[in-house]
């Protein structure tokens, strides 16, 4: 039996663009069980395990330089 080498080891966070926020928010955390840990007019930052999950809404310029 042949086996692929792990390309990855961790994942230390996903960033993902959303349209409503606090929709996002309440799906997120009733739906999948994440924890949120933090949530303002700009971002909320949920957790599931040991891997953040960022989420901003999809009108909003992001750190980094991206915009959308």
């Amino acid at each position: 039996m042949f086996h692929e080498p792990i390309l990855i080891n961790e994942i230390h966070f996903f960033r993902i663009l959303v349209n409503d926020l606090s929709e996002s928010v309440t799906w997120y955390t009733e739906r999948l069980g994440f924890t949120l840990r933090h949530n303002d007019s700009k971002l909320a930052l949920m957790s599931l395990e040991s891997c953040p999950l960022f989420v901003w809404p999809n009108r909003i310029k992001i750190p980094g330089g991206i915009s959308r």
